[in-house]
């Protein structure tokens, strides 16, 4: 039995639309700041995961103090951040200095560091929060403040270079 041809140009184009989107998002370098903004969500929430865990684990089944234990938790998943956003959110070449983005990353993550600890203080012991609950809290204002300041710092460090 013979199938009838079919006209699959329709769907070859969205396919290709698709792909090239999907591409443009996920695969190729940029600086368009939703690319990017989109990129670091991803990251981040993978960095989250990194310090949520972390923070479980040390609190939970090692008794470390929860303020001791998030400023772990939160350098860990600080590495796992820089790590991938480098390589695939920010796009720094090999050329760029390896030195001056790591030291952005220290100071961001730093000033980061203290953001996370008054936060997770102030909603444990002010609000009276879980903490669990007040690192779920904490997480989006760390977030925001380390996306906005190395986008703007790793981009004028990449001008300053030219």
């Amino acid at each position: 039995m013979c199938r009838p041809e079919t006209d699959n140009s329709a769907s070859n184009l969205s396919d290709s639309g698709l792909h090239k989107f999907i591409k443009e998002i996920l695969v190729e370098k940029t600086n368009l700041l939703q690319v990017q903004l989109f990129r670091y969500l991803i990251v981040g929430g993978l960095a989250f995961v990194v310090d949520f865990i972390v923070l479980f684990l040390l609190v939970n089944y090692l008794s470390v103090n929860y303020l001791v234990a998030a400023g772990i938790s939160f350098l860990l998943g600080l590495l796992a951040n820089y790590l991938l956003s480098i390589s695939w959110v920010f796009n720094q070449e090999a050329k760029s200095s390896i030195s001056q983005s790591v030291l952005i990353f220290v100071v961001t993550g730093v000033v980061g560091l203290g953001i996370n600890e008054v936060f997770m203080y102030t909603f444990t012991h002010l609000v009276g929060l879980q903490y669990l609950l007040s690192k779920i809290f904490t997480v989006p204002i760390v977030l925001l403040w380390n996306f906005l300041s190395r986008r703007y710092l790793l981009n004028r460090s990449e001008h300053d270079r030219e």
